[in-house]
């Protein structure tokens, strides 16, 4: 039931992930993976409240894997409890050392965070420039955040689909902050109808349209 539940995780079926997972943590109560994949599975149904409760759950548990904190910052933020998306993501980067690809959507979604709260991203932009692995696409979220490459150049260097995903998840959370509303909602959209929704930027792109629509003058 476990692998079934990945699985399912994996193509963006969290409702039948859920089913198969919640078997398997009957089974085996003490297992931090299943915990951890139970919340992910909640944060990509869009029941965040359940899914941050999950993670932070798991993250007490041993053998939990440190992703765990890359998955609690994205339910943070797309609450709009924007103010705890940075501590996570210091978890995940440590533990990581930067060397993942993630670890540079970690940082993009620290940045995000701390703009959403009227601030500049000064410490984990800086040491994500510093010390991310370069030779990542990632790495171009943050190049686009620090503002070496356009939002043009960003798009071009987005060739499969979870790049494309990424690049206007976060150009059109960027641009929505800057209160660039309509072009922000067209990259947001883009991701709605066309993008993985098996990626957490799937449901923060989501909810930056709600963002939109509540808060666009």
């Amino acid at each position: 039931q476990y692998n079934r539940g990945v699985a399912y995780d994996r193509v963006a079926k969290p409702r039948d992930a859920l089913k198969a997972l919640r078997i398997s943590q009957k089974l085996n109560s003490d297992r931090a993976a299943t915990q951890y994949y139970i919340g992910r599975s909640l944060f990509k149904n869009r029941q965040t409240a359940e899914a941050i409760s999950a993670l932070t759950e798991a993250s007490a548990m041993k053998d939990v894997p440190y992703a765990v904190f890359l998955d609690r910052a994205f339910a943070q933020f797309e609450t709009g409890a924007y103010q705890m998306v940075a501590p996570d993501v210091r978890s995940f980067v440590v533990a990581s050392e930067w060397q993942m690809d993630a670890s540079c959507r970690a940082a993009a979604v620290a940045v995000l965070a701390t703009r959403f709260q009227g601030s500049e991203a000064g410490t984990i932009l800086s040491e994500a420039l510093e010390q991310a692995d370069q030779s990542v696409w990632s790495y171009q979220l943050i190049r686009y955040l620090d503002g070496q490459t356009t939002i043009e150049e960003l798009m071009i260097s987005a060739e499969t689909p979870s790049q494309q995903t990424w690049a206007r998840a976060y150009a059109g959370l960027n641009l929505a902050v800057n209160g660039e509303w309509e072009t922000a909602k067209g990259h947001l959209k883009w991701v709605k109808d066309k993008g993985s929704k098996q990626l957490s930027e799937y449901v923060i792109a989501v909810s930056g349209l709600e963002y939109i629509k509540k808060n666009k003058p």
